[in-house]
């Protein structure tokens, strides 16, 4: 065990981001048109960037921030943080079906898409570390919790962590490649993606576990898929 602790603390500090790498996380994230203007448009926020930015070591972890914006840098990448002083969801309601409504909902959140996925993952976690055995029935998905017709775990799964090495590691990819995804996308097509993967990916457990595999008990969870 301390063993192991070592070796991820010195993983830690060989991995930390520099200041350099955060202003060129920046520029990744701005959107340019093509051509001459593009240029100018990539000039422009990159002397913004430049002046604007500031960093600070923590030892383990690099904190940044820009326009308001803050950045965690964290095993050599960077990571928006979510904007947790605005936790209420706007007001606004968009009428329809419920899954439009609830599309809505989620997209005039102060949080996007990932960011949320990322919330609930943690508080799944902390019910496995207090209700383990609930989660085991409520939150991993398997042929035979299907056929028993918890049906739910079909989403749950992938919210879904309880090792929090597994947890930790789907956050930072969530994290990273969310904002990257949102920008590109759009909430409403990033929602729509999200969904196909988390059923898919537990489709393609059932059939692997479940149907090929004989094993209708052996479940799968996690945010990969």
């Amino acid at each position: 065990r301390y063993l192991a602790t070592g070796a991820l603390l010195a993983t830690l500090l060989a991995t930390q981001p520099s200041h350099s790498s955060l202003l060129e996380h920046l520029e990744s994230l701005a959107e340019h048109p093509s051509g001459l203007l593009g240029k100018l448009s990539s000039l422009a926020s990159s002397l913004h960037a430049s002046v604007g930015a500031e960093s600070a070591s923590y030892g383990l972890f690099r904190l940044g921030s820009l326009s308001g914006n803050h950045y965690l840098g964290i095993l050599g990448t960077w990571i928006k943080l979510p904007a947790f002083a605005a936790v209420l969801p706007s007001s606004r309601r968009a009428r329809g079906s419920a899954a439009a409504s609830a599309a809505s909902y989620m997209c005039t959140s102060s949080f996007e898409p990932a960011e949320q996925l990322v919330l609930l993952s943690v508080l799944l976690h902390l019910l496995w570390l207090t209700r383990p055995r609930c989660m085991v029935r409520h939150a991993v998905c398997s042929l035979d919790a299907v056929q028993r017709g918890r049906v739910w775990t079909l989403l749950t799964a992938n919210a879904s962590h309880a090792a929090f090495p597994h947890l930790l590691h789907n956050c930072i990819h969530l994290l990273q490649l969310g904002p990257l995804l949102h920008a590109t996308l759009g909430c409403s097509d990033l929602l729509a993606l999200m969904l196909t993967a988390a059923l898919a990916s537990s489709a393609a457990s059932l059939l692997w576990n479940g149907v090929l595999g004989g094993r209708p008990k052996e479940g799968s969870l996690g945010a990969s898929g």
